[in-house]
């Protein structure tokens, strides 16, 4: 039974649950002028839609798969994202995993901001951008709504960890991944360390996986996620590295817990990681000085010393 008080939140709390994230409809104007940029530089931008996918080892037709070319998304199929890795290998690659309440439009407006503000640096290798755009629309229900996404983020997964494994051996890939976003990408990278539900015979220390760094911000994951026996305890060995930054002002992720219906966890996107010895290879920042008290991937996007934060992350 749910207790009567969360059946009855506060403004403040349906607030947060609306901020987890809800895109503004001011953005599109910070758009103007991007696809100028796409089109004059060897730059690459992709998306990948992956509504209604069915998990497959052999098969990626199932995944819908845009190019921004000519000022406009365009469909393709499939396989010439992967012929890009190999067309062009030393382009830095990264991914940008969304966070909640996004239909395919907005990932594609928001997918073409972020990395309009990415891109703004001129002396740097060319960038190979791709926004994995998954099922988080809006659900009625602000409650309902943050719950269910936590188990589909989690479902999720599987379709990212499937893609990672189709790209080129050796590749290093950056993923930028906001909110519930933060919780796909991470366990997708645990789900790259352990036998697979078709090829549970394959040991994973002997597979080989993208070289992936992990870039979260205001992550919607519990602060106890990577710790051994906890449900992203692998992601720390699939990872080369992971970059927290984290928000001790955020609205939103202060009431994290009632995401949950059997315990009240704590964020890694609200508090940093919960452990007396955090892996060697994860990075933690609290960034509350420069985004306040806000939720939106659209304010880590519009401040500049976090963008040049992950610049540096990605071309240094």
């Amino acid at each position: 039974m749910i207790r009567t008080s969360l059946l009855l939140p506060s403004y403040f709390f349906v607030f947060s649950c609306a901020s987890l994230c809800t895109p503004l409809l001011g953005d599109l104007n910070s758009l103007q002028g991007a696809p100028q940029q796409v089109e004059s530089s060897p730059d690459e931008l992709w998306l990948v839609n992956s509504r209604n996918a069915v998990y497959s080892e052999e098969d990626q037709k199932h995944y819908q798969t845009f190019r921004y070319q000519e000022g406009q998304w365009q469909e393709v199929p499939a396989q010439e994202l992967f012929e890009a890795f190999a067309e062009n290998p030393d382009y830095s690659n990264a991914c940008f995993v969304h966070g909640n309440r996004y239909d395919l439009g907005w990932a594609q407006s928001r997918g073409l901001l972020s990395f309009e503000k990415l891109t703004t640096t001129k002396e740097r290798k060319p960038l190979r951008y791709i926004v994995w755009a998954w099922r988080s629309d809006r659900v009625r229900g602000a409650l309902r709504d943050v719950r269910y996404k936590a188990s589909l983020a989690d479902e999720e997964a599987t379709h990212f960890a499937s893609f990672l494994k189709k790209l080129p051996e050796g590749t290093k890939l950056t993923c930028l991944a906001h909110s519930y976003g933060a919780r796909v990408a991470s366990a997708a990278a645990h789900l790259l360390r352990i036998p697979d539900h078709k090829h549970h015979h394959k040991d994973p220390e002997n597979r080989s996986f993208p070289k992936i760094s992990l870039v979260l911000f205001a992550a919607a994951l519990h602060d106890n996620a990577f710790e051994q026996g906890e449900e992203h305890h692998q992601t720390v060995y699939a990872s080369e590295k992971i970059i927290s930054f984290f928000n001790s002002c955020d609205p939103a992720l202060k009431r994290y817990g009632l995401t949950e219906r059997r315990c009240r966890p704590t964020a890694l996107g609200y508090t940093g990681i919960r452990s007396n010895h955090p892996p060697k290879n994860y990075y933690e920042e609290d960034i509350a000085g420069l985004i306040g008290q806000e939720h939106s991937d659209l304010a880590y996007f519009k401040s500049e010393p976090f963008l040049d934060k992950v610049r540096n992350l990605l071309w240094n």
